[in-house]
């Protein structure tokens, strides 16, 4: 089984759950945003870049359920330089 066996109402239902992870991390991303954590700790590295995984998989997720090309990231993450890029 890959994920081509995937029906569209289990593709939604992981979506769905994908989605409220992603609504944690950004919340939790935005409390240490307001508390200062600086750029370059490695707690809000590692919750930056599980935000963006989480975003990709979203994304993975919409395209296999409406049937549309995967978009292929890269597996190297670039390292943050500010706030701003994520």
């Amino acid at each position: 089984m890959d994920s081509s066996d995937l029906r569209p109402d289990q593709l939604a239902t992981m979506q769905e759950r994908v989605s409220e992870l992603l609504h944690y991390i950004d919340k939790l991303r935005q409390r240490m945003q307001h508390k200062g954590f600086p750029d370059d700790d490695v707690l809000w590295r590692r919750v930056s870049a599980t935000r963006n995984e989480l975003q990709k998989l979203i994304t993975e997720l919409r395209q296999l359920k409406h049937g549309l090309p995967m978009v292929r990231y890269t597996d190297k993450v670039p390292k943050i330089k500010g706030r701003d890029s994520n």
